[in-house]
């Protein structure tokens, strides 16, 4: 027996988007190439579950705040598993920084708020819908 997708369109992402990878606009000159957090990409459960072994009884007694689960288990995880690239980000002297790990956690610990509207539209299905996504390039021209 099969279930009919039919109204239930708003729970249809698509799954290469989810592991390829969509360009986020954080701003006039910077843009951030994101995955999924969660959904089909599969790596980032993994590493949160891995990140999350040293905090085993803590987590177990409720004794890990929430602050700090966030910056040593799931942030980890995101920067490693959920961000791709990125186009915009600068240096000190203006000059063009490549995307790493390393230099993602510090735009992170300087803008909090980014990595905060990173996080909310990596969760979003609509962010990993190809008709969406069609739908925000057409209307901001680049069709």
């Amino acid at each position: 027996m099969g279930i009919s997708a039919a109204g239930l369109g708003d729970f249809a992402t698509d799954k290469d988007l989810e592991i390829e990878g969509v360009w986020v606009k954080i701003s006039d000159e910077v843009m951030i190439k994101i995955r999924r957090a969660g959904g089909s990409n599969k790596a980032y459960d993994r590493e949160v579950s891995r990140l999350s072994r040293p905090f085993k009884q803590q987590l177990q007694r409720g004794t890990l705040d929430n602050e700090e689960a966030a910056l040593k288990i799931i942030r980890p995880a995101f920067i490693r598993t959920v961000v791709l690239d990125w186009e915009g980000i600068k240096d000190e002297r203006g000059q063009d920084l490549p995307f790493s790990p390393q230099a993602c956690t510090e735009l992170f610990d300087t803008y909090p708020d980014v990595y905060n509207v990173l996080k909310d539209t990596s969760d979003e299905m609509s962010t990993f819908r190809r008709r969406e996504m069609e739908d925000t390039a057409e209307r901001l021209g680049e069709s």
